[in-house]
């Protein structure tokens, strides 16, 4: 059994890493239908960190919730795509 679980996570490893590359090579609205909902999750969530970081790091004394417009609306399409089921379908 502990076989079988190591290979999965060795597997969804790849999948994150190469869901992970691929996000910046084409649209989003492509990508969305390219990957599971488990990976779009994940991969959101770690461009997101990335988008306030970066803003974190350019503007040092704005407070932690002063991130940019974009940020939250990518934000609300990732709430949006979960409550939809991730049926592949943006509101």
């Amino acid at each position: 059994m502990n076989d079988i679980i190591q290979k999965m996570r060795n597997e969804l490893r790849l999948i994150l890493k190469n869901s992970v590359a691929d996000y910046p090579t084409k649209p989003r609205e492509k990508w969305l239908f390219d990957w599971s909902s488990q990976m779009i999750l994940v991969v959101n969530q770690i461009f997101w960190c990335q988008e306030v970081e970066q803003v974190r790091r350019r503007a040092p004394l704005n407070p932690p919730w002063a991130c940019p417009r974009h940020a939250w609306a990518h934000t609300l399409r990732c709430v949006e795509w979960n409550s939809l089921g991730g049926r592949g379908r943006e509101l």
